[in-house]
């Protein structure tokens, strides 16, 4: 009430329930005994005719009519349908049990009552309960069907025709279920059949209501401290449930042995009553109260559907709050009139039975409350819920208290090598840092926007490594490797194990996948979330939660701004990766072109327009036919077979067409080197092949020397694919054109650059990082791939390349640099152009390893390798070198 600020209402409808209790408490209802009892018939029916007229609403989307004008008039017809009941078995008790129905097959193997006598009262109850189905309210009319049956097993006093009332009763409500009228009979029905997996509409109540007792548990969360603001009607219909949250199991005891207690003397008052007709009327109104406490607590706890009836003296409603006090002095002035022992010996034992079947109702809402809160209320606190969204699209939802744990959990911070932050949900961690931004050119307040839950101050430069948790742009895709989404464990500071499952929507027959999620790692910030100081609270908020990267900030937006300014002016794509060699941490990774920040919105509203616009992390997970620059690998693979192989001579020859190259084997396609190579090479060994970068050499090499397996196991250790399936027998098919980077062979920039830092770090290849926090401090220990002695021969040809060779536009370069470029051919469109390498040449000082890809840059001297000599410049003004 406090939270949804209705307890000005509440309190009218006690204060104006206190003075019903003054006035009707001193009325004599004997009086009324078999002279009215029709006309409170009627008066039900008039209500409930007006309130199934245009006149009658609902609450919200329900198409059950509850509310007449300013009031509830089904509280009021409920006591109506007392009175009637009331007088009519006062007044023909005696004679339902005396006198038997003498004809039909019935009356000869059944002891039924006189039909006169019985079908005036079962008429009327019928047409109480039509009305209700009229008024699509089946909580009412359940209500007043169970009224009905009980006053007429005790006026019997036989069970038989309850029993056959209540499976009639029964039938109906499942014939409408299957008739899907009224619908929200159905749907309640459909609630009831499955609370945690069903399609409707607002479907997810009894999962509420087990969420919050769960979260209770057995001592509660204490007053005020539970969330009843996150229960759909919170205030009426779930009432039991926000207490049951706040004041547990135990609290819930106490609230059953408080209307045990009412429940209990109200039928001994029945008992003492001066006439049968107060007897009947105190049970009926005992009942009401009864019967409505046991629908809605059966319904919330899933051992009934629910139905549309208030928690008796606890819910919010001013009209039954007034109806539940008239009851209650109803029953204080039968008591004040004095007791006749006659109600004892007719009804005695009826009432008694009653007595014990309500108790036993009472043990089992109980029982299953224990269930939730005493059993099993950590599997049911965190348990999902099939749900209908608002779009009609299928989900699972959870406990929403979990919903505002993980809003206050503290989400880590994405930093770089240096430790600046990258991604981060606290603005003053930005400001604390501005200083450092403003070095890398970068103004936070272009950058980043206040009231957003995360900041990347550095821009969609990062897009690819970081990613950005306010788009759902590539997430999820196989070929990217966002860190908020691959540390999203370590950031958010538990594993919920999450897991894509598949929910079928039976109405579409369409089929969703979604996340689904295991919380129980919050479990100890839902039952201590009002103790900050609780140990369990505080290790759980004390865990570290920064992820660092290998990334260096200053390099990787100098490299963004090198490949942007080279490739927007014509138009290409590309990429650029920089490691280090010695440690494998990855300095920069450029993907060009990243998504631009004006280009989130619109990628926020229609996801497909950015797979249109070939945005790819092209610099991790682009792959491409490496061309020349994949010549490096042949050439390891053949000095790991056999170190002379560098000393391995062929022939490369005019092949009569202009053009120049070799056979191979027995094919009768020549093998060409590049078509503005019009002079023969002659004999080629493996420092002249590199720095000329020889196809025909190559592709003999790989052919009559190294073989298919050897050369296969040496691309696998960089983790590239030379065949379709990589098997050895496969690339025999295409082994010359593959030994020189062409046929199925295909790799990444970082690949490539692997092959590059392998070279630099004297044969032993590092495996590739960007992580480096804590928990992945240690430096996996590198594959020695060749010799000292043999890497440094490798790398003298790779200097050579530069020095007089395809690379040589970066002979001037400041910084020594060693690579090899690469002209990927393809079949309809102009060539990739690659350059790997590393720099500075000799020495033993910091080194970084490269690569870059211009796609359709035609030739890898000329629009790769300028661009890798840029980057090797900005390394050295980073402090990488």
């Amino acid at each position: 009430l406090r939270d949804t600020l209705m307890f000005t209402e509440f309190t009218q409808g006690v204060v104006a329930g206190c003075i019903a209790l003054a006035i009707f408490s001193q009325l004599n209802y004997d009086k009324l005994m078999g002279r009215y009892s029709y006309v409170f018939l009627l008066a039900t029916v008039i209500l409930g005719l007006l309130l199934a007229s245009p006149l009658g609403t609902g609450p919200g989307t329900s198409d059950a009519k509850v509310n007449l004008f300013f009031f509830q008039p089904v509280e009021i017809m409920r006591i109506l349908i007392v009175f009637f009941l009331a007088g009519y078995f006062a007044a023909d008790w005696d004679v339902l049990r005396d006198l038997r129905q003498k004809q039909g097959w019935l009356a000869q193997h059944f002891h039924i009552p006189r039909l006169d006598y019985a079908m005036p009262v079962a008429a009327g109850v019928l047409v109480g309960i039509t009305i209700f189905f009229v008024l699509k309210d089946n909580g009412p009319a359940l209500v007043i069907g169970c009224l009905f049956l009980i006053l007429y097993s005790i006026a019997r006093k036989r069970v038989l025709g309850a029993v056959v009332g209540f499976a009639i009763i029964a039938l109906a409500f499942y014939g409408g279920h299957k008739l899907r009228f009224p619908k929200t009979v159905a749907d309640r029905m459909d609630m009831w059949e499955s609370p945690w997996r069903n399609t409707v509409s607002g479907g997810d109540q009894i999962a509420h209501s087990v969420w919050a007792l769960s979260t209770g548990a057995s001592t509660g969360t204490g007053l005020g401290l539970g969330s009843p603001s996150t229960l759909p009607a919170g205030h009426t219909d779930l009432i039991l449930s926000a207490a049951g949250e706040e004041l547990g199991f135990i609290g819930l005891l106490g609230i059953f042995l408080l209307y045990g207690t009412l429940t209990w003397r109200s039928l001994r008052i029945a008992l003492r009553a001066p006439s049968s007709y107060s007897y009947f009327l105190v049970a009926g109104l005992t009942l009401i109260v009864a019967l409505q406490l046991i629908l809605i607590a059966g319904g919330l706890l899933g051992l009934l559907p629910l139905s549309g009836v208030v928690s008796p003296f606890l819910s919010f409603g001013r009209t039954s709050m007034v109806a539940n006090f008239i009851a209650l002095a109803i029953i204080l002035a039968v008591s004040s009139r004095g007791g006749a022992p006659a109600q004892v010996r007719n009804f005695g034992q009826p009432t008694y039975i009653l007595a014990g079947m309500l108790g036993l109702c009472g043990f089992a809402i109980l029982g299953r409350a224990a269930y939730f809160q005493l059993v099993q209320p950590d599997q049911f606190a965190i348990k999902g819920a099939e749900v209908r969204f608002a779009d009609k699209s299928l989900g699972l939802e959870y406990n929403p208290r979990l919903r505002e744990i993980l809003q206050q959990i503290p989400k880590g911070d994405v930093l770089d090598r240096n430790g600046l932050p990258l991604a981060t949900n606290n603005w003053e961690t930005l400001q604390r840092h501005n200083a450092d931004y403003q070095r890398l050119g970068v103004s936070i307040d272009q950058t980043a926007v206040k009231n957003e839950s995360r900041h990347y101050p550095l821009g969609p430069e990062f897009f690819y490594l970081v990613g950005d948790q306010r788009t759902s742009l590539h997430r999820g895709a196989s070929n990217t490797a966002f860190l908020e989404h691959d540390a999203r464990t370590r950031l958010q500071g538990f594993d919920d194990r999450r897991e894509t499952i598949e929910l079928h929507d039976p109405e579409s027959d369409e089929s969703y996948h979604v996340f689904q999620y295991d919380y129980s790692e919050l479990l100890p910030l839902l039952r201590h979330r009002h103790e900050k100081d609780n140990p369990a609270v505080k290790a759980f908020i004390d865990r570290q939660r920064d992820v660092k990267m290998s990334i260096d900030s200053q390099l990787q937006l100098r490299a963004s701004a090198i490949l942007k300014n080279h490739l927007a002016k014509t138009g290409n794509n590309g990429a650029i990766v920089v490691l280090d060699p010695a440690t494998g941490d990855l300095l920069a990774a450029v993907s060009y072109p990243w998504p631009e920040a004006w280009q989130f919105a619109s990628f926020r509203k229609n996801p497909d327009r950015a797979m249109e616009t070939a945005l790819l992390d092209r610099a991790r997970f682009g792959l491409y036919p490496p061309g020349s620059s994949f010549k490096i690998v042949t050439a390891i693979a053949a000095l790991r077979l056999n170190p002379s192989l560098a000393h391995e001579t062929f022939e490369c020859k005019a092949l009569g067409d202009g053009r120049v190259g070799n056979y191979v084997g027995k094919s009768k396609r020549p093998i060409r080197d590049d078509v503005q190579d019009r002079t023969a090479h002659g004999v080629v060994d493996m420092a002249k092949g590199i720095t000329i970068s020889c196809n025909a050499y190559f592709a003999q090499l790989g052919f009559y020397k190294v073989g298919a397996q050897p050369l296969l196991d040496t691309a696998r250790q960089f983790g590239i694919f030379m065949a379709r399936p990589n098997t050895p027998e496969k690339l025999k098919e295409s082994l010359p054109q593959a030994s020189y980077g062409q046929g199925q062979v295909v790799a990444s920039p970082f690949q490539m650059a692997r092959v590059a830092a392998t070279v630099a770090n004297n044969g032993k290849m590092p495996q590739g990082r960007w992580i480096v926090d804590d928990s992945n401090t240690r430096i996996e220990e590198p594959l020695t791939m060749l010799s000292p002695e043999l890497a440094s021969g490798l790398a003298g040809y790779m200097r050579a390349v530069v020095v007089s060779g395809t690379g040589r536009v970066l002979h001037g370069a400041s910084i020594p640099i060693a690579g090899k470029t690469g002209t990927a051919e393809l079949a309809k469109a102009p060539s990739h152009a690659w350059f790997i390498g590393f720099a500075p040449y000799g020495g033993a000082g910091k080194k970084i390893a490269f690569a870059v890809l211009v796609e359709n840059g035609r030739y890898g001297g000329t629009a790769a390798a300028p661009i890798a000599g840029e980057i090797v410049q900005a390394a050295k003004e980073a402090g990488l070198l």
